[in-house]
């Protein structure tokens, strides 16, 4: 199906339009504008995708990404980087985050190979030692201090290949066969219908 080719620009536009369509207002003060922010980070990845719905093949990655904070608790997430068996990967999202238990939950799109994810967060520790003066002026103006620096996330990921929603979009004949053939998604999801992911990120500060 063409539109499936122009799918990931589409929800490119989506998620960039959410992320703008957020409040900057800090809850419970109603007259002090959010400062945007934004954490950097490294992404070491494992995981498993399911080749044609039956084989289990093993990948690894290791990314950079950026998670900018558009209100208190929603972020757009971007990162890059090397994968094998793919050789690069790159997502982006959008998410929400939950200061007090420290959890996340984001979505969005896997350009090449083409997923679609959602994605589980929780903090596994923090770091407040050695923070520079701007981090701190900056923690300080956000009524914060350095025991609120996130240091360290373990992430679940769960994704759906583009494959996978064009076969469940346009059906299968008697012998389990895509009516259309397999067609461009195929490649474009390197054969796989289902991928879980585990990762840690470190954040930088």
């Amino acid at each position: 199906m063409h539109f499936l080719k122009h799918l990931w620009v589409v929800l490119v536009a989506l998620i960039i339009t959410q992320a703008h369509a957020q409040t900057d207002i800090i809850p419970g003060q109603s007259n002090a504008p959010f400062e945007h922010f934004g954490q950097n980070y490294i992404d070491a990845n494992v995981g498993l995708a399911l080749l044609d719905g039956e084989f289990p093949f093993p990948g690894v990655s290791f990314l950079f990404g950026r998670r900018s904070f558009r209100s208190e608790s929603t972020f757009l997430d971007a990162e890059l980087g090397l994968a094998f068996p793919s050789i690069a990967t790159a997502k982006l999202g959008v998410g929400h985050y939950n200061p007090a238990s420290g959890r996340s939950v984001a979505a969005g799109i896997r350009p090449w190979p083409a997923h679609v994810y959602f994605q589980f967060g929780r903090e596994d520790n923090r770091c407040g030692e050695d923070v520079k003066p701007r981090v701190a002026r900056r923690l300080k103006r956000r009524g914060k201090d350095a025991s609120d620096i996130l240091c360290g996330e373990s992430i679940l990921s769960i994704e759906a290949s583009a494959w996978l929603l064009q076969s469940l979009l346009e059906g299968r004949d008697e012998y389990g066969r895509l009516l259309s053939g397999y067609g461009d998604t195929y490649e474009m999801s390197m054969w796989s219908t289902l991928m879980v992911t585990w990762s840690h990120r470190w954040y930088l500060h």
